[in-house]
This record gives structure tokens, sequence and C-alpha cells, in this order.
């Protein structure tokens, strides 16, 4: 059996290494490999190889494996970002992707930098995984996240996935950028406010809101940002969540089973705030 992990793929000295050997040998033995493997460290040996010195012929083998995204997706992201289409097809596994893998794909389309990618970076990317912290900052530096809220026709799904990014922007402090970060955070939360505000209120759209809420508050920083705009920010967001339609969706979650605990949280911490919630 061949001991060659994911580490060891990951080594420069090792793609240097294939880059001296004969592109066609290398190019065989990784397809070989990858194949016909029934074992995952020689498939990651092959996948190595193919990252290298694969060619387009290759693009849907690659992406077949990179479909058990938690142990090749890494690899194949690197594979494919260097082979032609490469965003459509960094952009079809990411679809079919979740965990560490659909991280390494996110990243990989964010580094790209190809316009033809924004329309899925602002609408796509996120999943609802604790991982999504990881990439989140990349896609809103990447994707003009800012522009697009601003529009006046900003479609529902732009304006979800807009919350789920800035939300998560709120508390990712040590997997990447925050909000505190992002040079038009100030300017995001406006234009998502007034949009969402028109929006029939669902949990996924309280969870976010609530979240920006709480950032407004310096939670869980240690005091508010210091924005022009911070008290009419906060005011808004915590009055839309105080209107009946929206607290209903938290009395409701309640009786959810997966956002029972939550949501018990929740009603207990809006109990504490001036005026003890509803």
């Amino acid at each position: 059996m061949i001991d060659y992990d994911i580490g060891i793929a990951l080594w420069p000295s090792i793609a240097a290494a294939i880059r001296r050997a004969d592109p066609n040998q290398v190019r065989e033995l990784g397809r070989h490999l990858t194949r016909t493997s029934t074992d995952q460290n020689p498939t990651v040996l092959g996948m190595a190889l193919l990252a290298v010195v694969g060619t387009e012929d290759d693009i849907a083998l690659i992406q077949t494996i990179g479909l058990l995204s938690n142990r090749f997706g890494l690899l194949a992201s690197q594979a494919l970002a260097r082979l032609p289409d490469a965003t459509a097809n960094l952009i079809w596994l990411a679809d079919r992707a979740a965990g560490w893998g659909r991280v390494y794909l996110v990243e990989a389309i964010c580094r790209l930098g190809d316009p033809a990618a924004e329309p899925w970076l602002l609408r796509k990317p996120f999943d609802g995984d604790y991982l999504n912290g990881y990439f989140a900052y990349k896609v809103v530096c990447a994707a003009p996240v800012h522009e697009a809220i601003a529009a006046p026709d900003a479609d529902e799904a732009l304006i979800d996935h807009t919350g789920n990014l800035l939300s998560t922007l709120a508390w990712c402090d040590s997997m990447g950028g925050t909000l505190r970060e992002y040079e038009h955070s100030e300017h995001a939360l406006t234009h998502y406010l007034s949009h969402i505000s028109l929006l029939e209120p669902n949990l996924g759209r309280y969870r976010s809101v609530w979240s920006l809420a709480c950032f407004l508050d310096g939670r869980p920083n240690l005091a508010p940002p210091d924005w022009a705009t911070l008290q009419p920010l906060h005011t808004g967001y915590w009055t839309l969540l105080a209107t009946p339609a929206w607290h209903s969706v938290l009395i409701a979650a309640l009786d959810n089973e997966r956002a029972s605990e939550w949501a018990t949280r929740t009603l207990d911490e809006l109990r504490q705030r001036p005026g003890g919630g509803r």
C-alpha cells in the first residue's frame, strides 16, 4: 500500500518533482491510480499528479473523484483551477460539495477573480455550515456584494444570501475577516435592512437579522462599530425584530425541534433587553 496522504501531496517539493518528470508518463500514472485504486492513499497520489499535469480530458474524472469533497476537494480545486473553463467546472463541483471540500472550492473560485463567477458568488456559496465562516470574507471581497444589495431590484436569493454572508461575518473572528475588516459593511447593512424589511419573515431571515442586531449592540465584540449611521441602523434592526410578524417567527421556532434551543435562548435574551422584549 502506498502511504501517501493529503498533507504530503501538498508539499511544494512534491509538485516541483512532478513537474520535472515526463508529463505524459506522470499523466498516465495519475489517471491509472485515480481510476483503478480501491484505497484512498493511491487515489490521493493520482489526484496530486493530475493537479499538476492533468489536461482537459481529465476534467470529468477529477470532478467525479472531487465529489468525495471532504477528502479530495482540495486537490480537485487545484486541478480544475488550472484547466480550461475553470470557473464553470469549479462551480459545478462546489454546488455538489459540502464541509471542507466546499470551503476549498469556494476559495478557489474567489481566487480566480472571474466576473463570470459573480452571479454564483452573490447567491450560492453559503449552505449554512459553520465552516462557511472560513470563506465568507473572501466572497464579499471577490464579488460586488455591496453594489448588488444596493440595487433596488435585488432578488430574494441575493438578499437572503447577503444576509447569510453578513451575519456570518458578524461572528467568524477566528476564521477570517469580519464585518469590522470589510470596508463596505456599513453600506451593505444599510441596504440589506431596507430590502429584508419588505420580505416575509422566516427563521433563516430572523437568524440573520438577529446576528446583525447583536453585532450593532457590540456583541460578540467588546464594543459596537464606530459608524456614522450606527444609531439608526441599531434602531432599525431591533425595531424590525420587535414587529409582530417577525416576533411570531421566534415564537413558532420554540416548537421546532431543530431550532427550539436557539429560540429559547434568544427569547430569554430579548426579555433581558430594555423594554423586556414582547
